[in-house]
This record gives structure tokens, sequence and C-alpha cells, in this order.
């Protein structure tokens, strides 16, 4: 198959991505309660188990910005600094638009927020 080598070839490096899947559930006695999404028990059962020295806690509604990468990047230092500091936390900021717009206006109004800084 076309995929077979690309897929040993990831396999076999030692930088490769791999895929860590668990499914969670939460039992909620309260009706109520159930409607809720259990945020806060999601977010800690996945940083359990992550086993890298950083980890990204992103909201699936989240677009982050096209440049957001190359920040993070541009100072090489700063991740290592976060990594010697087990208590380091770094907040992006996120904009919530109202709920009528579509995607596309959503994201134009959040694009011209950080366009005016």
């Amino acid at each position: 198959m076309e995929t077979e080598a690309p897929h040993a070839s990831l396999s076999a490096s030692s930088s490769a991505c791999s895929l860590r899947l668990l499914l969670l559930y939460e039992v909620v006695g309260d009706e109520m309660l159930a409607a809720l999404m259990p945020i806060n028990a999601l977010r800690n059962a996945a940083f359990l188990a992550a086993d890298t020295p950083l980890v990204a806690m992103v909201d699936v509604d989240l677009s982050p910005s096209g440049s957001l990468a190359g920040q993070v990047l541009a100072d090489s230092g700063r991740a290592a600094r976060m990594v010697e500091d087990e208590r380091a936390v770094w907040v992006v900021p996120a904009f919530d638009t109202h709920r009528r717009m579509n995607f596309s206006e959503r994201e134009a109004v959040a694009d011209d927020v950080v366009a005016e800084r």
C-alpha cells in the first residue's frame, strides 16, 4: 500500500507523534449536572495521561491564530524554561463572539481585534 512506507518511516523515528486515545465518561446522579460537560474531569484526565514535558489544553471550539506556532517557536529558550519550571502556565487569549454569528464572521471579529493590537 501507499501508506505503508511513510508509516514505517514515522514509526521508526524517535521524533514521530503517537496517538493516545482515551474514552472517558462521568456518572452523575443529578439530571441537571448530567447536562453539563464535565470539563474539569476531562481536562484533568488528559493532563494526567500526558507523558510529554509540555501540554496544551485547547477547547474544541478554539481556532488558534495562524501565527501562534511561529510566536511560540520564535523564542526557543522560552519552552525550555517552561519545562524546567513545573508550575509554568502560558495563557493564550481567546475571544468569545455572539452566537448568532457564523464561523467566518466570528473568525473575522477575532482577527480584527488582534490586528488592532
